[in-house]
């Protein structure tokens, strides 16, 4: 994405170094391709969760097995990456990440599968869609994950809300309040 203001193109580039797979953020001068901002940014991010590949109560950001798939979004100062899985290989799961366009750092993480597995942001190539109401509304579609949502009720033997907060194969909107 370019930011007409600042001159400045956002991408998001995958490296693999000494057998490591590495997402970076990059902010690039569109005048002469310099880094700007103090980028490249190395990608990551954890939240509570207890889903596939988490560690002690932490689901962390695995590069391995992300892949980002729709286009960024730059809405109030914030540019907006969404993951979905590398060849629904492993431990993936679709995340969203937030970064101050100003400083490329992380303002803000959301997991649409915490506590199962996948539930990826695909966009078949197009960009994260967002409306700037009320600070900001993002709104995704999640696919090929779990899906049961706080609020779900369970039928059996009586109705008792979920636990869970996985938003598998749903559509979501998120607010935006300070990139978060």
């Amino acid at each position: 994405v370019i930011d007409p203001t600042t001159n400045t193109l956002y991408v998001v580039a995958e490296t693999y170094e000494s057998s490591a797979c590495v997402h970076r953020l990059h902010a690039l001068d569109i005048t002469t391709g310099a880094e700007k901002f103090g980028g490249p940014v190395v990608i990551a991010a954890s939240v509570p969760g207890t889903g596939s590949g988490s560690s002690n109560g932490t689901m962390a950001f695995d590069s391995l097995y992300e892949n980002q798939r729709p286009g960024l979004l730059l809405l109030n100062g914030y540019v907006y990456v969404g993951f979905a899985a590398n060849g629904d290989n492993g431990y993936w799961h679709g995340w969203i990440l937030s970064y101050n366009a100003a400083t490329l750092q992380l303002a803000g993480a959301f997991n649409a599968s915490p506590n199962g597995i996948g539930s990826g942001f695909w966009a078949s190539g197009n960009g994260l869609a967002a409306d700037n109401l009320n600070g900001g509304r993002l709104f995704v579609a999640t696919g090929n994950g779990d899906y049961p949502v706080p609020g779900n009720v369970v039928p059996s033997p009586a109705p008792q809300p979920s636990t869970s907060v996985d938003y598998g194969d749903s559509i979501i909107q998120l607010s935006l309040n300070n990139g978060g």
